[in-house]
């Protein structure tokens, strides 16, 4: 048994962070973390993850960092996920839980039922993502900002002034967006149109429906254009009277494109709304 973490493979790190293999035989990760407080353990373990992250990249060298990330990414998809859906459903089985399903739509019209992983997790894993991600965000961080990236306060795709006015008055009929939203301010997001003087100051547009819905939406229509997807609209939309939260965001598309989790509920009308 390798005495140092230091020594650990890539591999080996990712197998403790996810408690698939045990460095310490005196340390159980998943149960630390179902069992404190979430920032204290955060501050107990990230400089442990930090500095091995620190040692595999070579001081965080640029290239190394995008090849480690990719490495996590291939890990998580192929090795992690695969098992704790085996190890969940494992334990419901054991122990007569119902397992929950969700439908999925599939091509032309069909649909599928699946196990609904999010609640399965919920019950079995719930704390099984923490570490990993952690190592994520802290190597994402060492990722220089582009100029675009810096100065970009909308989202760069462009839209024609037909395409803007049939996309804002659906989402205004369906109850996404208040009736007294602003159009100018409206294209100036979606459009990156200049607000004319007596039109400013610009106001975050105010979204009424699931945040979940708002990510769906966004990565439809911008994740091919843009890279800062979230940044922005964490800038230009308010969601109950709060800054939408980046991360959440982020999750709920990762989940649902990885059949983590079905779309958004209401996600169809949506999907109607960006076909006129």
């Amino acid at each position: 048994m390798k005495e140092n973490y230091f020594d650990l493979t890539l591999q080996e790190f990712l197998d403790v962070l996810t408690n698939k293999k045990k460095f310490s035989p005196n340390i159980n990760l998943s149960e630390l973390v179902e069992n404190s407080d979430k920032y204290s353990l955060s501050g107990l373990y990230e400089s442990e993850i930090y500095n091995y992250l620190d040692k595999v990249t070579h001081g965080f060298d640029i290239e190394r960092v995008k090849i480690i990330l990719h490495d996590i990414d291939v890990y998580y998809e192929a090795d992690f996920l695969e098992r704790i859906r085996a190890e969940s459903m494992k334990k419901h089985l054991e122990n007569g839980w119902e397992i929950p399903y969700i439908e999925i739509d599939l091509t032309q019209g069909e649909k599928m039922q699946i196990p609904d992983d999010e609640k399965m997790f919920c019950r079995t894993h719930i704390a099984a993502h923490t570490f990993i991600e952690m190592a994520v965000d802290i190597l994402e961080k060492k990722l220089p900002k582009t100029k675009t990236e810096e100065t970009q306060k909308t989202f760069s795709r462009s839209f024609s002034t037909d395409e803007q006015k049939k996309l804002f008055d659906g989402l205004i009929k369906d109850g996404f967006l208040p009736k007294e939203t602003n159009f100018s301010h409206f294209c100036h997001v979606f459009g990156s149109i200049t607000i004319l003087d007596n039109e400013k100051p610009f106001e975050p547009l105010k979204w009424q429906k699931n945040i979940g819905l708002l990510a769906y939406l966004i990565d439809n229509l911008f994740s091919d254009t843009d890279n800062q997807l979230w940044e922005i609209t964490s800038r230009c939309f308010i969601w109950r009277n709060n800054t939408p939260n980046k991360d959440s965001m982020k999750n709920t598309v990762s989940k649902y494109k990885h059949n983590f989790q079905a779309k958004p509920k209401g996600f169809e009308t949506l999907d109607t709304i960006l076909s006129l």
